[in-house]
């Protein structure tokens, strides 16, 4: 085998063992709080040596943020697609409904965009931060060209904007869906019912007032 052969294996051998241990992380986040995870939990369930696990992401925080890149990729794919491949009038609530629809089904990347600026920006270096930003630009230009093309409302420019704003109201309202055990005990007494939200009951009728505002005037 030769030198480049046995460099290129190499260089999949770590590809393979780091997507293992971002399933493995991902696992755990679908069941349990990230607070709640740690780092030698995730070497157990990717069968790793803790050690290992480090060579691969220095913190805990710098591997969920790379685990929100793809999924935060999984989903603008789906809107793209949907973007795309639809028929008929484009509205702002049309397209408010699109990213209702495709985010209700992906609880863990909502989850995530909570912990974004508090959480998973917070422990990782400045380049690592960099260069989240720039994944992050590149995955929201091509969607937000799209919903240029779509809503006439939208000037070159604003569809990244719009999506900026649309994520600022996903994350508020996914944290006034998600609170403390504590918190979520008190909120199952039947007094105070009135205080608890529905994720996709809430974002449905906020996203369609969002989108609606910028259609008749107000602009990203």
């Amino acid at each position: 085998m030769t030198l480049a052969k046995q460099r290129a294996r190499r260089a999949e051998d770590k590809e393979i063992r780091r997507r293992d241990i971002m399933q493995a992380a991902l696992a755990l986040l679908e069941k349990r709080r990230f607070a709640e995870i740690k780092m030698v939990e995730i070497a157990q369930e990717a069968n790793l040596a803790k050690g290992t696990l480090f060579l691969y992401f220095p913190t805990k925080e710098a591997l969920f943020l790379e685990i929100l890149e793809d999924l935060l990729a999984e989903w603008l794919i789906d809107v793209d697609q949907q973007l795309d491949s639809g028929r008929g009038r484009w509205t702002g609530v049309r397209v408010a409904r699109i990213i209702t629809d495709t985010l209700v089904a992906r609880d863990t990347l909502t989850r995530l965009f909570t912990l974004v600026s508090s959480v998973l920006e917070q422990n990782v270096d400045v380049e690592r931060v960099a260069a989240f930003k720039r994944k992050l630009m590149a995955l929201l230009t091509p969607t937000g060209t799209r919903l240029e093309q779509r809503l006439p409302f939208l000037t070159a420019g604003e569809g990244i904007h719009l999506l900026l704003r649309i994520y600022a109201v996903v994350v508020g309202v996914r944290q006034l869906c998600d609170p403390g055990v504590v918190a979520q005990q008190a909120l199952e007494r039947p007094e105070l019912a009135p205080l608890a939200f529905h994720f996709e009951n809430e974002l449905r009728p906020l996203l369609g007032a969002l989108l609606r505002g910028f259609e008749h005037g107000a602009g990203p």
